[in-house]
């Protein structure tokens, strides 16, 4: 007999049944799980299975979880983000950009600049809000027209380090040579009666930007923060530290079109500007949960009379797209006495003189896979108790309305009114 055979398939049986044994276990556990959900997860798990098993053609089934996801869309801020996607969002939010660096508008058939975004390759070109685009091309001799969206297309998909020639301006404009490329956003824009300038995100150091030239009050300067991302509050401390060493105790804080950003960031800034508050580190806002939970976001540091005097004035500028972290500063500011109703300037316009009015926050939540799910968790109240969530702030509310079109120009009309009425108040 040959003992080593038998010895082979002992082990062999053994090892079959240990696997079956496995299987089984595996099978029932699966079972088990799949019991201990309710009806509908179960039958939602079920219709998945059989879609991919049934259905006559090959499912795809990116797009069919693509699909299945798109129901946390609960509201519009809210929503699944695939890890891909939220590593992206994530990096656009830290102020990494990439390409020409424009919006672009449809002013009565015309290609505008609608906006021109910090420390882009645009702005370094020399790139101004309201210039009208011409044309646009490979070389000064290949500029060709097109209608706006034609030539926000070849603006936009333009190929990184190949140099796009622009002939735009406020007149019959000029050439300007713009090489597209990988920039870090710079959030702030700072003037005075020397001129504009921003603050490098990488080094904080100035450089000048095209800017139109405002007419300033004596010893006021002029602030334009665009969102609460990236290095936004270093580049306010910058812009103060600027202002303050520039003889200037009054300011112009622009939060027109700010949609918000990062309640951290936001804290920071606030604390720039709590003339009243008392303490070292003092609530900015409150975020109230469905359970009842409170959470009091406070400012690192109260630094207030770093750069401001009691007598100085600040007065703020928003518009329907001053939104979430806007209105939260806005109404850190007036809870604390830096600023008053009649401090507000708000654009006038097609739905009346009001901010958004986004008072929630939302947080994101993960899966163990890099996937999140962004999810509205929070309402914001402002350190007086104040929510505007659905509401925003009213020009009816003592602020003062300004009426504006929304196009862009060489001057900002929004601008030239504000000016005017603070000249003759």
């Amino acid at each position: 007999m040959d003992h080593s055979h038998e010895r082979t398939k002992k082990w062999l049986a053994a090892g079959i049944a240990a696997c079956l044994g496995v299987a089984a276990c595996f099978t029932a556990g699966y079972y088990a799980r799949f019991l201990a959900f309710d009806g509908r997860t179960r039958s939602l798990l079920w219709a998945i299975e059989t879609a991919e098993s049934r259905y006559y053609k090959e499912v795809d089934e990116d797009k069919l979880f693509e699909d299945l996801f798109s129901a946390f869309n609960l509201d519009p801020y809210s929503g699944y983000y695939p890890k891909v996607e939220y590593e992206e969002q994530m990096s656009a939010d830290a102020g990494n950009r990439a390409g020409v660096g424009v919006s672009v508008t449809n002013v009565g058939g015309t290609a505008v600049l609608y906006s021109v975004y910090g420390n882009s390759p645009a702005e370094h070109a020399g790139l101004r809000t309201g210039m009208t685009i011409f044309g646009v091309g490979s070389s000064e001799e290949e500029i060709a027209s097109g209608t706006p969206a034609e030539l926000a297309s070849r603006l936009q998909s333009s190929l990184a380090g190949e140099p796009l020639y622009v002939r735009c301006g406020f007149g019959e404009g000029k050439v300007y040579e713009v090489v597209p490329g990988s920039y870090r956003t710079s959030y702030c824009l700072y003037a005075d009666a020397d001129g504009a300038v921003r603050f490098d995100p990488a080094t904080l150091q100035p450089f000048s930007v095209p800017f139109e030239t405002l007419p300033l009050p004596e010893h006021t300067a002029y602030i334009r923060l665009t969102s609460f991302r990236g290095t936004a509050a270093e580049e306010m401390k910058a812009c103060l530290t600027r202002m303050r060493e520039g003889g200037n105790t009054d300011l112009i804080l622009d939060l027109r079109s700010n949609g918000g950003g990062a309640m951290d960031i936001a804290s920071k800034i606030a604390g720039l500007f709590a003339k009243d508050a008392q303490g070292k580190s003092p609530i900015v806002a409150t975020a109230r949960y469905r359970s009842g939970y409170e959470r009091n976001f406070r400012a690192p540091e109260n630094t207030y009379y770093d750069y401001f005097t009691q007598n100085s004035r600040i007065r703020v500028l928003a518009d329907a797209g001053t939104a979430s972290a806007s209105e939260c500063l806005i109404g850190s500011m007036i809870s604390y006495g830096t600023v008053t109703e009649d401090d507000l300037y708000i654009v006038d316009g097609a739905n009346g003189a009001r901010t958004y009015g986004k008072g929630i926050m939302q947080s994101y939540y993960f899966d163990g896979q890099g996937n999140s799910l962004k999810l509205t968790v929070a309402e914001i109240f402002w350190p007086n108790g104040t929510s505007i969530h659905g509401k925003g702030i009213f020009a009816a509310d003592e602020a003062h309305a300004v009426p504006y079109d929304g196009i862009p120009r060489e001057h900002d009309a929004f601008l030239s009114e504000f000016f005017a009425r603070i000249t003759l108040a």
